[in-house]
């Protein structure tokens, strides 16, 4: 009996141990899995930031050559204006002639643009060949005086003063002239460093175009 018991309480002593083990390594398991799972549910994925506006997309970039590709631009460059609400716009020129700004879609598009509060700064040297040669964006320009600032350089040589379409996404630039031969791009730096020069002539025009002539 003695040995019967003795066996009996060896078996009994292995069972627990091998038993706790099993139980051990099963909990442990067990606890690692549901703390990994907890882990996954408290801790999300980050969140993706939202995707920044892309200006200008459309608009052409490079070189520009001809007055039909330079006036073209400028339309698009309007209309792109208008339905990306760009904040400022900047027309500078020695007198505009080549430049679309009677025809009827480019004063619609001017019009959209005005609506929503931007503002727009206009430089040339003379201002007679608008008023000429483009009646309707004289008229919009009367309407919308509150949104314009006009200056003019009456001592600028014409081939100094800056010939440009500017904002603060995207920007053409006369090179020549003679020949309507621009550039246009997006580049950071050369639109800061354009705004800058034109700042410069700023500075030296005087008031011009004004709205009380034309009846206010």
């Amino acid at each position: 009996m003695s040995g019967e018991a003795g066996s009996s309480g060896l078996n009994g002593t292995l069972n627990g141990r091998v038993n706790g083990a099993g139980n051990g390594v099963g909990n442990g398991a067990g606890n690692r899995a549901l703390s990994g799972s907890a882990a996954s549910i408290a801790a999300p994925a980050a969140a993706e930031p939202p995707a920044q506006p892309v200006f200008a997309a459309s608009l052409p970039v490079g070189r520009i050559e001809g007055r039909l590709a330079l006036a073209q631009t400028v339309r698009l460059a309007l209309q792109c204006a208008a339905r990306e609400a760009w904040p400022t716009l900047i027309l500078s020129d020695a007198n505009f002639q080549h430049w679309p700004l009677g025809e009827r879609a480019v004063v619609d598009a001017l019009q959209t643009w005005a609506r929503r509060g931007r503002h727009m700064l206009v430089m040339a040297r003379e201002y007679d060949t608008l008023e000429r040669l483009h009646p309707r964006f004289v008229t919009w320009r009367r309407t919308w005086a509150h949104r314009l600032d006009c200056r003019q350089c009456r001592q600028a040589d014409p081939l100094e003063l800056p010939s440009v379409l500017w904002s603060p996404h995207w920007f053409m630039l006369q090179l020549d002239r003679d020949h309507a031969v621009a550039i246009a791009g997006t580049d950071e730096e050369r639109i800061n460093a354009l705004r800058l020069r034109v700042d410069e002539w700023w500075l030296r025009s005087t008031p011009g175009f004004p709205a009380s002539v034309l009846g206010l």
